[in-house]
């Protein structure tokens, strides 16, 4: 194989791996949306960073193998570990809210409040009039104050302690998710 067959492929590597991790990170960006309406969030988000350090590991084990010094088998397991797990997350909130039932749950909650927020990448301008971006809408859930975000007003004119209905959809993964 000559150094130029080599060197293309080392260099479209390089490339589809810079191009797949831009997209990882835009993903995030659009789902960290539902990673605020997901029940229970932190559990799914730690053990989605376990599977993703077991993953790393195996795969850093079974990649470093065909490495024959030491700094080729630790830039293995590094790489492996450090993606995988800051990934994992990413793929298990997608696999947890995978369309495969059209199933909802229907429960009642208590409604705390509703806020408006806005926000502006480089601040707010004092005195400025701004419109909200979204609604921050808490309600107490099994006895237990949770936080949804949604784009619009979902409970008009609830007052503090009036039950309300909540659709919720039960994930693949038993984490359940509101969708506003």
């Amino acid at each position: 194989m000559s150094t130029n067959t080599l060197n293309w492929k080392v260099k479209a590597i390089a490339w589809g791996s810079v191009i797949a991790i831009i997209g990882l990170i835009f993903g995030y960006s659009l789902e960290f949306r539902h990673f605020s309406n997901t029940l229970d969030v932190e559990r799914m988000v730690g053990l989605a960073l376990l599977l993703g350090a077991a993953t790393g590991a195996w795969l850093a084990n079974r990649l470093s193998r065909t490495e024959s010094t030491s700094v080729g088998k630790l830039r293995w397991w590094v790489s492996m570990l450090v993606l995988c797990t800051l990934f994992m997350p990413l793929f298990v909130s997608w696999l947890n809210r995978l369309p495969l039932s059209n199933t909802t749950k229907r429960a009642t909650v208590e409604f705390i409040e509703e806020k408006p927020f806005a926000q502006e990448r480089f601040g707010l301008e004092k005195g400025k009039k701004i419109a909200p971006d979204g609604y921050f809408i808490f309600v107490n859930y099994q006895g237990e104050i949770i936080r949804f975000r949604a784009d619009k007003p979902q409970f008009p004119g609830k007052k503090r302690g009036d039950l309300v209905p909540l659709e919720l959809r039960p994930g693949n993964l038993g984490f359940d998710w509101v969708r506003f």
